[in-house]
């Protein structure tokens, strides 16, 4: 930042940091001339990047220089780590030699895989539950839909991003277990009826409802919507609601974080009832027993995970990655050396460990230890490094995601064979929701061409 309010603001090769980058300096100084510059630091060229950092900041003496610094596989990932604080300590050390003020911000582990979702809760939690339903008999039928036509209310200018996640998404669900022999997987646009659903149920529900709703709230604060919110985002608890009575779901599968949506979803199935008599099936919530899962929070410890902030765990994600990821993990800030005190408040780490650890992985990777409790016991007293824990962490999410990767290489040699279990899945599923459009039709007696009645009727009224 520099004596006449301009900000130089340096970015990776990786056009994506540009964009996010722009829209970001855009909103925190929306008046404030900004030199967005593409500083080459991604890739090969890493050594390169933080010199030519280093020659233009000296040489354009900023105020203020705000450095927020990342490791990337350039330098030879968690191995580099040492190198490359090494030579950013040195661009410091010369920055505040020439007089200029540095903000040096926490280290985070880039992550160089860029790979879309369209849900930013953990997909592995989803599916996981999803194939724990389907195995346990106790339900007729199972949905699984890939909301798509959702995602584009915050991705309007970016359709390419969702189609080419459509596949993504199956085969995570896929290579989790999901048996299309067992449940119906299904792609939400390819379902007009939900749409009509929609505009149908938009007539019960106020705009003062939709406001009051803690999870719109909390979703259009983190994505910064305020006032200029798409209206298909806005509605989005009108559309979930079609979403699940289309289908005559009688049970949900929902975080903590999603009950205000599904009761919403409850409040106009009661609504349609009472007014045009009984139609609607209610459906209930089924919250995992494992509570964390419910709502696991980013590597960064930030309380969601987010492909916009970088801090999701794929289950795409190669050995290597996910190791790169949990070693970046969020901990205690205040845990700086081994000795120190360490608290389990917000560390992201502990929060994994308690939705995946079993007793038995204690036996498998860390005998010295009997069960979580222990662990953490010694954590908080003292002694216990975060790089131990980190590893330990390591182990257990590589032994729960090696059989999904194995899974997944199978159904990638099927391309062909998933895209038609998305459009047998589609298909059933349209057949089940034209049934409760026409029922809906039905009672609010807007079914003119089905109706014979209706058609006497008016021949007798005009006779």
């Amino acid at each position: 930042k520099h004596h006449d309010g301009s900000i130089d603001a340096y970015y990776d090769a990786e056009s994506a940091y540009h964009h996010y980058l722009k829209r970001a300096l855009a909103m925190l100084y929306p008046s404030v001339p900004v030199n967005i510059i593409n500083a080459g630091i991604g890739g090969d060229v890493a050594p390169h990047g933080l010199e030519r950092l280093e020659r233009d900041v000296i040489a354009r003496r900023p105020d203020l220089a705000v450095v927020c610094y990342g490791l990337n596989d350039a330098w030879g990932g968690i191995d580099g780590l040492a190198a490359y604080e090494e030579a950013l300590g040195s661009i410091l050390d010369r920055l505040a030699g020439e007089g200029i003020e540095t903000l040096f911000m926490t280290p985070n582990m880039m992550c160089t895989e860029v790979s879309c979702h369209l849900e930013d809760e953990a997909i592995l939690e989803m599916a996981r539950g999803a194939v724990e339903l389907q195995n346990s008999g106790v339900y007729d039928k199972i949905f699984i839909m890939i909301a798509d036509a959702q995602a584009l209310t915050d991705n309007a200018d970016n359709p390419e991003k969702i189609r080419e996640s459509i596949l993504e998404v199956a085969l995570d669900y896929l290579s989790c277990g999901l048996d299309p022999q067992k449940s119906t997987l299904l792609i939400q646009s390819q379902i007009p009826e939900l749409t009509e659903l929609t505009f149908y149920y938009m007539n019960l529900v106020t705009v003062s409802r939709l406001q009051r709703n803690p999870t719109v709230k909390a979703e259009i604060q983190l994505r910064n919507f305020e006032a200029s919110i798409p209206v298909g985002f806005f509605t989005y608890p009108i559309s979930q609601a079609a979403d699940i009575t289309a289908f005559r779901a009688t049970t949900v599968p929902v975080g903590e974080d999603q009950l205000p949506m599904l009761e919403q979803a409850r409040e106009i199935v009661r609504r349609f009832n009472l007014t045009y008599g009984e139609t609607l099936v209610e459906p209930e919530a089924l919250i995992p027993q494992n509570q964390v899962c419910c709502r696991l929070p980013g590597t960064d410890g930030k309380a969601k995970m987010s492909k916009s902030l970088g801090n999701c765990i794929y289950l795409s994600d190669s050995e290597t990655e996910v190791r790169q990821k949990v070693m970046s993990m969020f901990t205690d800030p205040n845990h700086l050396k081994v000795t120190d005190p360490g608290s389990l408040e917000g560390n992201a780490v502990f929060t994994y460990l308690d939705a995946f650890c079993r007793d038995a992985h204690f036996q498998e990777f860390w005998p010295e230890y009997a069960n979580l409790d222990e662990l953490k016991a010694h954590y908080q007293r003292g002694g216990l490094g975060d790089v131990k824990v980190k590893k330990f962490l390591n182990r257990i999410l590589q032994a729960e995601l090696a059989p999904i990767r194995a899974r997944r290489a199978q159904w990638q040699k099927d391309i062909p064979g998933v895209y038609d279990i998305l459009k047998r899945g589609s298909e059933v599923a349209r057949e089940e929701a034209a049934r409760t459009l026409s029922d809906v039709k039905r009672a609010m007696r807007i079914n003119y061409f089905e109706d014979s009645a209706w058609l006497q009727a008016q021949m007798e009224r005009y006779r």
